[in-house]
């Protein structure tokens, strides 16, 4: 278990909760994200999470952390807001922030930023019955609902509309047939959830 406070501490348990292990901040700070991990269902002792700033993994449940890659084509001013790891490609790591979306199939060695999806990222989703190779991901962002028909390598817009449900707080996305709501804070900016 994994728990990230906004005053900057991160915590691991390996009993359930029963104990808690503070995580130096030399691997792990926490400063107010509130971004999930992600955990490797291949290998239970692999997490990729992020500070906010840097997308880190660790291969021993939480202990240590390190980052992923030598290095990431984000600067500081590119808040990391989602990570995803896909289930059943577990090399596949899809990372959207703040300038858009990169995904790595090489550990971080290689990252693509996919140019294709525009805004602040906020949600990253998967259709898992998709085949592997053409695997259908679905990205919400500030500018709208992006669909990846081909892994990730590409996105298009899938929003033929917005629809305005009340007092500017949230959105409808239509898409054929296909509805996502995406609700929005006071400021008009999405939240992150």
């Amino acid at each position: 278990m994994l728990v990230q406070s906004d005053m900057s501490n991160a915590f691991y348990s390996h009993d359930g909760g029963q104990t808690w292990h503070l995580i130096h901040m030399k691997y792990l700070r926490g400063g107010g994200t509130t971004t999930p991990a992600e955990y490797d269902p291949a290998d239970a002792n692999v997490i990729y999470w992020t500070d906010g700033r840097t997308v880190k993994v660790t291969h021993d449940r939480g202990v240590t952390w390190a980052a992923v890659g030598e290095s990431q084509p984000w600067d500081e001013n590119n808040r990391v807001r989602r990570i995803y790891l896909d289930p059943n490609l577990t090399r596949r790591l899809l990372v959207g922030g703040d300038a858009g979306l990169h995904v790595t199939e090489s550990g971080g060695k290689r990252w693509k930023q996919i140019k294709t999806v525009t805004g602040r990222v906020f949600k990253i989703a998967a259709d898992r019955t998709s085949p592997k190779d053409k695997r259908v991901y679905f990205v919400g962002t500030s500018s709208g609902v992006f669909r990846s028909d081909d892994g990730g390598a590409t996105s298009t817009k899938k929003n033929s509309e917005a629809v305005n449900l009340s007092e500017k707080t949230r959105k409808l996305f239509r898409s054929n047939g296909v509805q996502c709501f995406v609700r929005f804070d006071r400021l008009g900016k999405p939240e992150n959830e």
